[in-house]
């Protein structure tokens, strides 16, 4: 039997959630980021919740998420390992790439904290003048979050899709929060 562990981009979890509500999941974060912290600066507010309409612009706020997941990500893949044998398969995409690399042993802490930091500075360099914005949409298939999109800002783009009905979207600001109007009209 294959044991699957896909790395997300980005967890997409509720709020009231926390580390010290799932069985020692809370020492593995802690672990996690004591080994990071001994790479690079983890910030006091680095697992802070972002609102749903998330500012990009500032590039710190973008590592300090990005710092997050990679340690999460590793905590929680250590966490299932304990309790179902290593995976036989590990995947990811996007920014859950790095900890998954590091989780099979192919890049090391360090290399993958730096390569990370690289991508993030590049993008933000990339992006040219804002603001803008990410929105996380929970409920609709990828059809209905098409169509919104279409019909209320078609520059914003759904960068990231977890499961059938949770899409991340990206844009301007202004154009964001269009969406998000409409979606919270939709009852999203």
């Amino acid at each position: 039997m294959q044991r699957v562990f896909q790395f997300p981009t980005f967890p997409m979890r509720d709020p009231a959630i926390t580390t010290s509500a799932v069985p020692d999941l809370a020492a593995l974060v802690a672990q996690g980021t004591a080994a990071v912290a001994a790479q690079t600066d983890v910030p006091a507010d680095t697992f802070a919740h972002p609102d749903r309409l998330a500012l990009v612009d500032d590039a710190a706020a973008t590592r300090r998420a990005h710092l997050a997941c990679f340690i999460e990500d590793l905590a929680v893949a250590q966490w299932y390992e304990a309790r179902r044998g290593a995976p036989t398969v590990v995947t990811s995409y996007s920014m859950g790439l790095y900890p998954a690399l590091v989780f099979v042993g192919a890049l090391r802490l360090a290399d993958a904290l730096r390569i990370m930091q690289c991508a993030c500075d590049a993008a933000h360099a990339s992006a040219g003048p804002g603001p803008f914005a990410m929105l996380a949409i929970t409920g609709p298939d990828g059809a209905a979050v098409a169509e919104l999109i279409a019909l209320e800002a078609p520059l914003v783009e759904c960068t990231d899709r977890y499961a059938l009905d949770t899409h991340l979207l990206t844009g301007r600001l202004s154009e964001v929060q269009a969406i998000q109007r409409a979606a919270t009209a939709r009852g999203w």
